[in-house]
């Protein structure tokens, strides 16, 4: 019996590079979506308070009634609602995504009528790509959003 010398085949370590390489090649497209992922849930809820800000201030003259906007750090929340009415459509709370952080507690109220804010403010958030701001322009209700 004549034994062969010539066999074909990979060996433990050549086997185990290449596994090695092929999953790091399924692994890096998961690595990039997650960042991806981060950012489109930061743009959402950015473009969520957006919004609701300005549906509070269309509410406010549109409807005369007054509406106020509370950022709450200690809770981690955004209130929007219409003043004297508990039980609104319009009244919601907005819990940001759990990468996101309110670095401000403060209160806007949009006066009736108007929609003019009565207090100059900055709302902040952390996002895991930086400090967002809310800044709201006394007088004028007008309000933009600045990456800090």
């Amino acid at each position: 019996m004549k034994r062969v010398v010539d066999e074909q085949g990979l060996t433990l370590i050549e086997a185990a590079v290449v596994l090695a390489i092929v999953s790091m090649l399924f692994l890096l497209p998961t690595i990039t979506f997650q960042s991806y992922e981060e950012k489109i849930e930061v743009d959402l809820f950015i473009e969520e308070v957006r919004n609701n800000v300005t549906l509070m201030q269309n509410h406010a003259v549109f409807n005369g009634q007054a509406t106020e906007i509370q950022v709450r750090a200690e809770n981690n929340t955004i209130d929007f609602f219409v003043q004297g009415q508990p039980n609104h459509s319009l009244n919601r709370t907005i819990t940001p995504p759990e990468s996101i952080i309110v670095l401000t507690s403060n209160r806007y109220r949009f006066r009736a009528y108007s929609g003019n804010i009565g207090r100059l403010g900055r709302a902040r958030f952390q996002a895991p790509d930086g400090v967002y701001e809310f800044v709201f322009q006394l007088g004028s209700g007008r309000f933009y959003v600045q990456k800090v």
